[in-house]
């Protein structure tokens, strides 16, 4: 698989050769989640041959390449080796950091799913120092044109709360949730960007999962926005 993955040339227009590295991602991913063992004796080179794939120009490839990616960063954090573990989080942190200058779709869009990975991969004295920088580089595409890269973005939202539910409600939730009803509301008003409004009410409620009590101040208009969902939904049905 990893010789699939190797072989490969990035965005080949070719099906044939588009599947084979979709299937080398698979099976690299099923490698990891029964030998993670022997993953790791590859997982530098995995790694270095997955980072391209992160940019590809299907979405469905950079998708299921950042869950391989995810599993990877799992594998790295439960061994004994602190030095490498920290030399691919400081290097993906620079690929990020590439793909938000570079600026196209496909780089934005993965440079989230990887900050989604690195949320997810509890290396929390790893991250901790440059939460800030995620949170500024995540939601400066909130209102990006591409419908996945602002999907994404509130796929990222909740896992800041996940990752410190103290610093996020002090610092990050006001902003996040106020921002999420505004949107609603321009959806309501201006029919704008309504595709998003599945992931605006998801990004709501793990944010209410994760910070309980603290989302009180925002119930009112999170269960408003609710049953007006639900209201233009039976207008719709008795319309049929």
């Amino acid at each position: 698989s990893l010789e699939w993955r190797t072989s490969v040339p990035e965005n080949n227009t070719s099906t044939k050769l588009e599947y084979r590295k979709h299937a080398a991602i698979l099976v690299l991913t099923g490698l990891a989640d029964n030998s993670p063992y022997l993953l790791y004796q590859l997982i530098d080179e995995i790694l270095e041959s997955i980072l391209s794939a992160l940019r590809d120009g299907k979405s469905i490839i950079r998708e299921d390449t950042a869950k391989l990616l995810g599993k990877c960063l799992i594998v790295l954090r439960t061994r004994n080796n602190p030095h490498e573990n920290e030399k691919w989080i400081e290097r993906l942190f620079k690929e990020c950091d590439s793909g938000f200058n570079f600026g196209s779709i496909e780089y934005i869009h993965s440079s989230l799913l990887i900050y989604h990975e690195l949320l997810s991969s509890d290396n929390n004295r790893l991250l901790k120092p440059r939460i800030n920088e995620m949170f500024r580089n995540s939601i400066h595409w909130k209102e990006h044109k591409s419908e996945i890269v602002r999907l994404e973005v509130y796929r990222v939202f909740p896992l800041f709360a996940k990752f410190n539910r103290k610093t996020f409600v002090s610092k990050y939730m006001d902003t996040i949730v106020k921002y999420c009803l505004k949107t609603l509301k321009t959806m309501r008003v201006n029919f704008l960007n309504v595709g998003d409004r599945g992931a605006v009410l998801t990004a709501l409620g793990d944010i209410a999962f994760e910070t309980g009590h603290n989302i009180t101040p925002y119930l009112n208009e999170i269960i408003y926005n609710i049953c007006l969902l639900y209201t233009s939904d039976a207008a719709d049905d008795m319309q049929c």
